[in-house]
């Protein structure tokens, strides 16, 4: 797949929330996520403990009131987009 396939695949399935097919079909095994300062969770080391991590996630919400996930912007084998979330 190329960069761009890839970044629409995310997107795509970011939008339905379908966080398995995520982590079968588009995250290495090895995959190592790095969180942002101020993050309530560290780094990971592979896709069980990610999928622990989002699990943990998931328990923190009661409801979400609203989600958006922005277009891919690719440059290059890189690419980037914003993931907005109103959530109690």
């Amino acid at each position: 797949m190329t960069t761009q396939e890839v970044a629409n695949r995310l997107v795509e399935l970011l939008r339905i929330t379908d966080y398995d097919t995520i982590y079968g079909e588009l995250f290495s095994p090895n995959i190592i996520s790095i969180e942002p300062e101020g993050s309530p969770f560290s780094a990971t080391n592979g896709l069980k403990d990610l999928a622990k991590r989002g699990e943990q996630f998931q328990e923190m919400i009661q409801e979400i009131h609203s989600s958006e996930i922005s277009d891919p912007i690719v440059a290059e084998n890189f690419f980037t987009l914003t993931m907005k979330m109103r959530a109690i």
